[in-house]
Order: structure tokens, then C-alpha cells, then sequence
């Protein structure tokens, strides 16, 4: 119900420091808007995915607002491009690659199979095999490319026999299928082994712990984990005290803050304002007809059911 400049004022409003003045909090929320492209639908209510007023990228947007007007050194997504339309997946994907440029932050997010212009606009990908194994760390081109091709091509891979276009792969898709093409093996040998009990989940796992053995091989002809892997390090060595202030932020105001949200979204939610204000009534009315012509005295059941509980 709230309108978009509203919730990334309140937003800001509840997690700014106390010493910010309403004219920086009105700038901070309106560069934050222009940066992720909003400015044209600030005035706009959000809406829900039954009552569309804005498009699913625009409220993905507006969420990722919610978190950056209080300008994060790190900001962590998850799977910010689900349930989007191919175009907006796209336009997200650029608009948050554009914001790391310019802004110099961190984006961390999730993502299935992406498709090869966003892939290759992460500088870094963490690619997790079934179970959470790690069988990738490093830049997205051309390293990764390059590091599962290296594999097929040591192997004598068809690539054809999965769809892949050709050796080195160049794209994520044809990556992916390099995956799928060394757990097929593995699965066919579970099956002429147990049968009807083999799982694809096992075999899956098994071929992400092959990849994870082969990323932290030294002896690999691309030496991507020796770029990026420094080693064990040890925690809490440093001389100078970190970490979270004694104390809490100053919650003085925040009561008038989120009475005036809610009283917003009540008074432009009617129907279901109208609801919450008439269900009492009706309730009432309800009881009144069931029990209201019942005699002062407990009733023969009620009694009944007492005395079972007595004994």
C-alpha cells in the first residue's frame, strides 16, 4: 500500500544514524531511487502480485532499495532474478553490475544457471556442486571456462553426444552440461551395481567431489586455486579491537515512526481495514445467537463433562 518513496523513506528513516537531518535522509532516498532507475515511479503505490501496479523487476528493485539506501559496503542477494521475465533478469543483472562500478561495492548474490551476457558480468563465480561442495572459485571468464573444458578435453569428450557447441566451452550453459556429462558415467555405474537403489543425488555429489579434488590439485594446468587460495588464516590476531559497539542504536522515535507506516497502510488497505473492524462486532453477534437465550445456570452437559473430568 505504501508508495515506493515512502518505503525507502521509512527504510531509511528506521536504520540511518539519529544525526542525519530530514533533508539528508529526502537526498539519500532520492539518489538511491535514481540509481536503480525508480525515480519515474516514486510516486507509485508497490502493489502485490495479485494487484500489479509495478512490474516484478521494478519490485524486485524497489527490495534491493530497501537495503541500499542505507549504503552497505556489502550487499547480499539471494536469487534476486527468480520469477522474472528473461528482459528483467537482464536489466537487474546490468543495473546491479553498473552500481559496483560506479559505487565501488560489493554485490554478492545467488543464481541458477544464468544466462552468458549476466554470467559474465560477475567478476567472480562460486560454483556448488549437490551437497554444498565447492568446484569453482575464481573469475567467470575465461578461467572457468577454462576449467571445466580442461577436464573434456583431457578425457576425449563428445561433446556433441550433450549439446555442447564445441571445446572450450564459451558460454555457462555448455559449462553446466560439462557437469552433467561426468555425473552420467558415475550414475550408470551405480546403476549396474545396485540396480533400481542407485540414486542421481549420489552421483551427483560423487562428480562434485571429483571437481573439488581437481580444483585444489596443484599440479592442474589451470592454476585458478592457486590464484585465489591463500591458505588457513588465523582468527583474532590483529592488535586492534572490531566488532559491534556496546550498546544499540537509540530506538527514541520509532513508535511515532511505525504508527504512521501502518496507519498509512490501513487507511489505503479498505478492504481489509473493513474486515479487521467488523470481525469483532460479528463475532459478538455470533456468540449472542448461540448462547445468548441459555439459562443463568451451567448446563446439563457442561456438567456432564465435568464430572467425567472429576473422575
Amino acid at each position: 500500500e505504501l508508495t515506493v518513496y515512502e518505503a525507502v523513506r521509512y527504510s531509511a528513516k528506521f536504520r540511518l544514524p539519529p544525526d542525519y537531518s530530514e533533508a539528508e535522509i529526502d537526498a539519500r532516498v532520492t539518489q538511491t531511487l535514481k540509481d536503480l532507475g525508480l525515480e519515474g515511479v516514486a510516486g507509485q503505490q508497490i502493489g502485490s502480485p495479485e494487484q500489479k501496479v509495478l512490474s516484478g523487476g521494478q519490485r524486485k528493485r524497489v527490495n534491493i532499495a530497501l537495503e541500499l539506501v542505507t549504503d552497505p559496503v556489502i550487499l547480499y542477494l539471494d536469487e534476486p532474478t527468480s520469477g522474472l521475465a528473461a528482459d528483467d533478469a537482464a536489466s537487474l543483472i546490468t543495473l546491479l553490475h553498473d552500481l559496483t562500478r560506479a559505487t565501488g561495492k560489493t554485490i554478492i548474490m545467488t543464481i541458477h544457471q544464468p544466462a552468458k551476457d549476466e554470467y559474465e558480468k560477475f567478476s567472480h563465480a562460486l560454483i556448488l556442486g549437490y551437497g554444498g561442495v565447492p568446484m569453482f572459485y575464481g573469475p567467470t571468464s575465461p578461467d572457468s571456462y577454462q576449467f571445466f573444458s580442461s577436464w573434456a578435453q583431457r578425457e576425449g569428450i563428445d561433446h556433441r553426444r550433450w549439446g555442447i557447441d564445441k571445446l572450450p566451452v564459451e558460454n555457462p550453459r555448455d559449462m553446466f552440461g560439462l557437469i552433467t556429462a561426468r555425473e552420467a558415467p558415475i550414475y550408470d555405474q551405480m546403476k549396474a551395481q545396485y540396480g533400481e537403489a542407485a540414486q542421481r543425488a549420489q552421483a551427483r555429489h560423487a562428480g562434485a567431489k571429483l571437481w573439488n579434488a581437481e580444483y585444489f590439485n596443484d599440479a592442474n594446468p589451470i592454476p585458478t586455486y592457486t590464484k585465489m587460495y591463500s591458505g588457513r588464516r588465523s582468527v583474532g590476531t590483529g592488535e586492534g579491537r572490531q566488532g559491534v559497539p556496546e550498546g544499540r542504536p537509540s530506538t527514541r522515535g520509532q513508535f511515532r515512526l511505525l504508527f504512521s507506516r501502518y496507519f498509512k497502510t490501513k487507511i489505503r488497505d479498505k478492504v481489509g481495514t473493513g474486515i479487521l473492524m467488523l470481525q469483532a462486532p460479528i463475532i459478538g453477534v455470533l456468540l449472542a445467537v448461540v448462547f445468548g437465550g441459555q439459562a443463568d445456570e451451567v448446563p446439563a452437559w457442561c456438567l456432564g463433562a465435568l464430572q467425567q473430568l472429576a473422575q
